[in-house]
């Protein structure tokens, strides 16, 4: 049962992937609203150049905290909500901290 939901969720995920992928094939980027005030000086998390909205516009993504959720599916040509703030690291939904061998 695990593995029949483990494999549905993947196959969710994969059509959902493809389904924006394809929607960012031939995008315009002259139609695209930028927010003109992200940058790499005025971002407080992860900078991302042309990482929003189909490769049109720079991304600030927030950082998440230890304990916070992170997101566990990439979404092409989408930033996500927030990234693990560095060392920490995203295991199964949540930020933490890497363990040392």
């Amino acid at each position: 049962m695990k593995r029949m939901r483990s494999t549905l969720l993947l196959l969710l995920l994969a059509g959902a992937w493809t389904a924006r992928a394809l929607g960012c094939r031939d995008v315009d980027c002259s139609a695209a609203r930028c927010d003109p005030r992200v940058s790499e000086h005025s971002c407080a998390g992860e900078f991302r150049r042309n990482g929003a909205d189909c490769w049109c516009c720079d991304a600030c993504v927030p950082y998440a905290d230890e304990g916070a959720s992170c997101p566990t599916a990439v979404v092409i040509g989408v930033a996500p909500d927030a990234v693990c703030r560095p060392p920490l690291q995203c295991v199964e939904g949540i930020c933490w901290r890497p363990r040392r061998p």
